[in-house]
């Protein structure tokens, strides 16, 4: 079987990791072992902020300083003992964007998880993706939730195909949806199209990961240009 760890409060605002992992191992306890919660930032979390001092999934692969460097070490020290075939960065974001993975590519590893939990797939480059978590983790996928989106069903879904993946079954999933990011949306073209909607399409691609209005922005991006491959 295979192992896996989840990766939650990367951000220390953003906890669904760990409601993900108690109900996977109360639906079963069988394959707990297998799974491993990762904390990701510690003293954030207890915070209930994002970070303390520099956004700790854009402070890898360089040096890093401030409080997050300690908490990089400490998590790497973790996944090294554990060894998992696979690792789950799990977020969640105000903005209506659905359910879907982040990736910098898409490796053995990587592929083998989008395949198996069945979400779209968000593939961006290395120039955004290098000082963050999964640019430096071949096996590693990051897993976005809108906060509408939580839910019992959604959440027993993720259990059961993560119990899949550990079990090496191959089930069948509707495909998913995969898209390449162009760019970042600018600040000029998030105002000039008034109202952009997440997945809708203009001259400049498809529009994803667009905050609503100023109470949405949890992050310091106003989205993605993506291409549907």
């Amino acid at each position: 079987m295979k192992k896996i760890a989840l990766l939650a409060a990367m951000h220390g605002n953003e906890t669904y990791g760990f409601e993900l992992f108690d109900s996977f191992v109360k639906l079963y306890p069988e394959l707990q072992s297998q799974v491993k919660l990762v904390i990701g930032n510690i003293e954030a979390f207890k915070r209930k902020i994002r970070f303390i001092d520099n956004d700790m999934n854009r402070s890898y692969a360089k040096d890093a300083i401030g409080h997050e460097k300690s908490e990089i070490l400490r998590t790497e020290k973790i996944l090294t003992e554990f060894n998992p075939d696979f690792i789950i960065d799990i977020h969640t974001t105000k903005r209506d964007s659905g359910i879907f993975f982040l990736s910098n590519g898409l490796s053995k590893a990587k592929n083998k998880i989008c395949e198996q939990i069945g979400y779209d797939v968000v593939v961006l480059n290395h120039d955004f993706t290098r000082h963050s978590f999964i640019g430096n983790h071949d096996n590693a996928i990051s897993l976005e939730y809108s906060l509408s989106m939580i839910s019992g069903n959604t959440t027993l879904s993720f259990c059961n195909n993560l119990a899949s993946l550990i079990k090496g079954e191959t089930k069948w999933t509707p495909k998913q949806k995969v898209y390449n990011f162009l760019r970042e949306i600018s600040k000029v073209e998030y105002e000039h199209y008034s109202g952009l909607a997440n997945y809708e399409n203009k001259t400049e691609g498809v529009a994803i990961m667009v905050p609503k209005d100023k109470s949405e922005m949890d992050a310091e991006y106003y989205g993605f240009w993506c291409k549907e491959t």
